[in-house]
């Protein structure tokens, strides 16, 4: 329900028609407002795994070619920086631009505001573990 109920709400916020399940709008109501970031799938862990979900698809899409972990991490590392260097601040800028797969999963990663490392070691340890 999180991602849903957190991807539901910004296709309202962006003036989309949306209808929310009964019982998303019931646990909205009744939620008191300092358990409205979990129930959103905003805390710090929920948005580290789906920057973590994100980092992995990116890297499955980096490793098509049937390389491994280690070269994978290295061509995620050069990914990301390049995301963050050119695409990012003109996302942010609201820049509408066409992505491609990776660049999805990466701008997925960031949106998440859970910084994703440029280290390829640490990036070899997350995709080693998900």
């Amino acid at each position: 329900m999180t991602v849903d109920a957190l991807s539901l709400l910004r296709r309202a916020a962006a003036g989309d028609a949306v209808e929310l399940p009964a019982d998303l709008a019931a646990a909205l109501l009744q939620a008191a407002p300092a358990d409205l970031p979990v129930l959103l799938g905003l805390d710090r862990a929920s948005r580290t795994r789906r920057r973590n979900a994100a980092l992995a698809r990116a890297a499955a899409l980096l490793a098509a070619d049937g390389c491994g972990a280690w070269i994978a991490a290295g061509r995620l590392a050069a990914a990301i920086e390049r995301f963050e260097r050119a695409l990012w601040p003109a996302l942010l800028g609201g820049a509408r631009l066409e992505l491609s797969e990776i660049e999805q999963a990466l701008h997925e990663a960031f949106a998440t505001a859970a910084a994703p490392g440029t280290c390829q070691r640490r990036l070899f340890e997350l995709l080693r573990t998900h």
